[in-house]
């Protein structure tokens, strides 16, 4: 027997079909399914940063790269909304925000928002760094905007604000891109 180290284990169980051999057998489907296990050994420490965001060009619904990384000796995930305000229309950081009791499907467009949503919910194995991305709603036309930003990262508030300037989209829908 070995003592596992404090923190959070994973490890993925695997069920495959073995299918009969021969048969009359017209269509013959194999499935294979896979269960995550996690375990917790201990006292385990969920911390998380949010390094940067960074809108990506040329995409429409825009596309937002989160760079998170886990610290602690357990995943963490974000919780929050994002909503996207044209530069001229947006009310600042203080006045912005979210609410932990409103279901992800259920966010609304803020006032003078264009777009609204939930940050991905996707968890951060530690000890790693990696990109979460964020694909917004809808499309926006060309001009200057805020990614506003609202939520929680294992304990760690997320609150700020993003400019970024949105020009026309490259990808052109139905486009030939070979």
């Amino acid at each position: 027997r070995v003592e596992p180290e404090p923190g959070e284990h994973r490890a993925m169980i695997y069920f495959n079909q073995v299918l009969p051999e021969g048969g009359d057998h017209v269509v013959r489907v194999k499935f294979s399914v896979g269960v995550a296990v996690y375990g917790l050994v201990g006292e385990v420490e969920r911390r998380g940063t949010l390094h940067d965001v960074d809108v990506v060009g040329g995409t429409n619904p825009l596309v937002a790269r989160l760079d998170i990384s886990s610290e602690g000796t357990a995943h963490v995930r974000m919780a929050g909304q994002y909503a996207i305000y044209p530069a001229v229309d947006y009310p600042g950081t203080e006045q912005t925000g979210w609410s932990p009791d409103v279901h992800p499907n259920e966010i609304e467009v803020p006032e003078f928002a264009v777009s609204a949503g939930a940050l991905p919910a996707r968890p951060v194995l530690p000890p790693t760094r990696r990109d979460l991305l964020l694909q917004t709603r809808g499309e926006l036309p060309p001009g200057d905007y805020i990614l506003d930003l609202n939520g929680d990262l294992q304990g760690s508030a997320i609150d700020m604000a993003v400019p970024f300037t949105h020009e026309q989209s490259t990808l052109v829908a139905g486009a030939d891109t070979a």
